[in-house]
């Protein structure tokens, strides 16, 4: 039997995979730089935290538009080809942001308009991306790539906020949009060299039109209680856990100045935990319940939104955060993991854009929310709030069900979850 690290880390030694992760990378690295310095220059533009809270909603409300259709088109065309496309769309959009900075003329409203922008390029990737790394590798692989799909995503939280706040400090924030213009033809090479993806088909399935597919999906959410259960959890969870991602730059200030570098380490050590968090998941959920990772990660990501509302110096803060990431990661990977897991093969991208969709829409929500109410309140209250939101989704959660193969040896079972014979459990 492998150790856990070994069976996270097995994917990257399939080429294909590793050709179509590190694509992914480069886009995560991207986005992540985009949005970073978008928040920054909002802030030192003189932006209110209305204004500040709106840029993660405008990286965000994309997903929730579009993650659907975009899991359908996923689902009936050849994948290589649809995201070369749209990536190449992404990369013009960076050109556009560069060119705006360059030249001194971007604005509140350009850059609202631009990461929004950017945003929908995302969403309309994203199901693609996912699906795309799953069809290259064998299904029992399946928990460990989603795994480092969540690692690449959080590995660009923690390197992308660091090198653009480093960029930022020693040349200018179009310096750094230059960069996401790097990263973004880097990923489209990556696609190029990788294997044509075709579509899913069941064996005798006709193929479905583009308003079939998505009749389809409405109703696949409509009736199938375990999607419900995964998207409700995720909404209990990420509505309040907006607030600290979208509040992060004014938590970051320093006096009434904005210090780039506290905002990229503090945005960063949010991201490094999601990496632990992402390279661990697989060894804690071989020991524990998915209930009970699912509590003490809530509670972690819980101190570091506490520790926002407090003087807090950046030394203290700085691990707060990761151990905030780390939770975020257990989170969030468990559940889309859950909803894949339990989506047949021809759904499995439409189920990733419902995912997205709860995911995407409680961040683009959040952020102008708590932006909102940090306006009207303070930033302190807004956060106090989020933290009343946490705690009330982890009683709420517990009586929502995870898969049943997922019962630990160990781990206590949700009141509604039969037990599991021994060779059914991972």
């Amino acid at each position: 039997m492998s150790t856990p690290g070994a069976s996270t880390f097995a994917p990257l030694r399939h080429p294909a995979y590793l050709r179509l992760w590190l694509g992914a990378l480069c886009l995560n690295l991207g986005l992540w730089m985009q949005v970073v310095t978008a928040g920054w220059l909002m802030v030192s533009l003189g932006g209110t935290p209305f204004e500040v809270g709106l840029i993660q909603t405008a990286a965000a409300l994309p997903a929730f538009l579009l993650a659907v259709p975009g899991g359908v088109v996923a689902d009936l065309v050849e994948r290589r080809r649809y995201l070369m496309m749209t990536q190449a769309a992404l990369a013009l959009v960076a050109v556009m942001t560069t060119g705006l900075s360059l030249s001194g003329a971007i604005g509140p409203g350009w850059l609202l308009l631009l990461t929004f922008a950017y945003g929908l390029g995302y969403a309309l990737q994203g199901p693609a991306w996912f699906t795309a790394q799953q069809d290259v590798l064998p299904p029992e692989a399946r928990l460990a790539a989603l795994s480092l799909g969540a690692v690449s995503y959080s590995s660009a939280r923690a390197i992308g906020p660091a090198l653009a706040g480093g960029l930022m400090l020693l040349s200018s924030p179009t310096v750094v949009f230059g960069s996401v213009i790097v990263l973004g033809l880097l990923s489209l090479v990556l696609l190029w060299q990788s294997q044509p993806l075709p579509p899913h088909r069941e064996a005798g399935a006709a193929v479905e039109g583009f308003g079939a597919a998505t009749v389809t999906t409405l109703r696949y959410a409509r009736h199938d209680r375990p999607v419900q259960h995964q998207l409700l959890r995720t909404l209990l969870f990420i509505v309040p856990g907006a607030a600290l991602w979208a509040l992060l730059p004014l938590v970051a200030q320093d006096g009434g100045a904005l210090a780039a570098g506290r905002y990229g380490l503090l945005l960063g050590s949010l991201g490094l935990g999601a990496v632990i968090g992402g390279l661990s998941l697989t060894a804690v959920h071989a020991r524990l319940s998915a209930r009970r990772i699912e509590l003490v990660g809530t509670a972690m990501f819980l101190a570091a939104t506490a520790a926002g509302t407090v003087a807090c110096p950046t030394w203290l803060l700085l691990p707060l955060c990761v151990a905030g990431g780390i939770g975020w990661a257990w989170v969030g990977t468990l559940g889309v993991t859950a909803l894949q897991m339990q989506a047949a093969p021809h759904l499995r991208a439409r189920a990733l854009g419902l995912y997205l969709i709860a995911f995407q829409g409680s961040m683009a929500a959040g952020g102008a929310l708590w932006g909102q109410l940090a306006d009207w309140m303070g930033l302190n209250a807004a956060l106090a709030l989020a933290i009343a939101g946490l705690v009330a989704g982890m009683q709420l959660t517990g009586r929502l069900p995870w898969p049943s193969a997922w019962q630990s040896r160990r781990g206590s079972r949700t009141p509604d979850e039969p037990e599991v014979p021994p060779q059914a459990r991972p």
